[in-house]
């Protein structure tokens, strides 16, 4: 009923600016008494919020406000800032009464990394050109750059706290960076990692760069939860020992170093490979040896069987002789039959069964004379007979 001028005037309207807003439509109102002008909504966009600090209302009384910088956070329709945020919206809200800071409540990544380093300064363009690493002092007193990147938050419950604490954290300031930035991250950022830095010497500080990333992390989470800031993300992406003349000569010392050990450790494995092949021989050597015993040991066996069965065989001879020998009546009569199996082989094998006209008797040399007659009568039937040519041995052995 504002721009009612009777009722305005009745219910003793004030002069001077008022609270009320006008959302779009169309009024009736007294030119001579009201002078209303346009202004902007106050537009919160998907990926924001809207901080409000009132300069009109009642004074909040709450004992419990949350205090910050000594300021507290009071509740929304009250003088002061707002302890809830406006969410995305559209709000008809007096400009002149109620000051509002819109505060992005998306991932915010500050990239500090040299141009030489293997992260290069791509991951925000609004960032300031050059060298933005964060140089630190190792134990042993080598200077070098560290890049390193972070990804942090603004809650929207949080919202109102980080701007009663820093004012409007996305705004600019002359040297490229954003307030936030240059009174929270940064400092957090170089404290954390040149007091680390200082704790261990170069070397170590390079080869430990998961754990310093680790710690990093814990530390700077830390540091943001005291400002109301979430922590998404802490990568220590680069340790830049290797970017100073004085690193370069003590890394390559490091180099030579390790060469120099993976050099021994290869030549113990080369000399372990060698002792090995020696054994392996030396056991192969021992197989042959014995492989060697055990075939003399075999044929030792060997020749022993056949000289006993050789043994066996001339008994078993003899004594087949003994018994011919008996059954002829005695040893002359028997090489006498031998010889003459011996005389009828060699003249071509004539003999066939029938028995000549002589008897072999012992004793006295009556039997032999027969024989030899015998012997001598053969061979002449041979030679008058034409018959095949016949091999005959060069002398006869005469019988005994």
């Amino acid at each position: 009923m504002m721009i009612d001028a009777g009722k305005f005037m009745a219910d003793k309207g004030c002069k001077g600016p008022q609270l009320t807003v006008l959302p779009p439509g169309q009024y009736r109102y007294n030119p001579k008494l009201y002078n209303i002008g346009p202004a902007e909504c106050i537009d919160v966009k998907v990926g924001q919020v809207a901080v409000v600090r009132a300069n009109a209302g009642k004074v909040s009384t709450d004992q419990t406000a949350v205090l910050v910088n000594g300021v507290p956070l009071v509740a929304k329709g009250c003088k002061g800032i707002w302890n809830e945020a406006l969410t995305p919206g559209k709000y008809y809200m007096h400009p002149n009464a109620y000051q509002v800071i819109h505060v992005n409540t998306t991932k915010r990544v500050y990239s500090y990394t040299s141009p030489k380093g293997s992260e290069a300064n791509t991951a925000n363009k609004a960032e300031p050109e050059g060298d933005n690493s964060i140089h630190v002092r190792s134990s042993d007193s080598f200077q070098f750059p560290v890049d390193v990147r972070v990804a942090v938050a603004i809650l929207a419950q949080n919202a109102p706290y980080v701007v009663a604490k820093i004012g409007d954290p996305d705004a600019k300031l002359a040297a490229g960076f954003d307030i936030m930035e240059e009174k929270c991250i940064l400092p957090s950022l170089r404290a954390i990692l040149r007091n680390s830095a200082e704790k261990k010497k170069a070397l170590e500080y390079v080869s430990s760069r998961s754990q310093v990333e680790s710690d990093g992390k814990d530390l700077f989470t830390a540091d943001m939860v005291k400002d109301h800031i979430e922590t998404e993300g802490f990568f220590l992406s680069d340790i830049g020992l290797n970017r100073t003349s004085e690193g370069q000569q003590l890394l390559k010392t490091q180099t030579d170093t390790e060469l120099a050990l993976q050099q021994q450790a290869q030549y113990k494995e080369q000399v372990k490979a060698e002792e090995q092949r020696a054994s392996k021989v030396k056991a192969e050597e021992a197989a042959n040896q014995q492989k060697r015993i055990q075939e003399s040991l075999a044929g030792i066996e060997f020749d022993k069987n056949g000289a006993e069965a050789a043994k066996a065989r001339a008994t078993g001879e003899a004594a087949v002789y003994a018994a011919k020998v008996a059954a002829l009546g005695g040893v002359d009569n028997f090489v006498k039959l031998e010889i003459a199996k011996l005389a009828v082989d060699a003249l071509g094998k004539t003999w066939k069964g029938e028995v000549p006209g002589i008897v072999i008797t012992g004793g006295g040399d009556g039997g032999s004379s027969m024989l030899t007659t015998w012997l001598a009568q053969t061979v002449q039937k041979q030679a008058s007979a034409p018959a095949a040519p016949v091999a005959v041995p060069a002398a006869v052995p005469a019988a005994k």
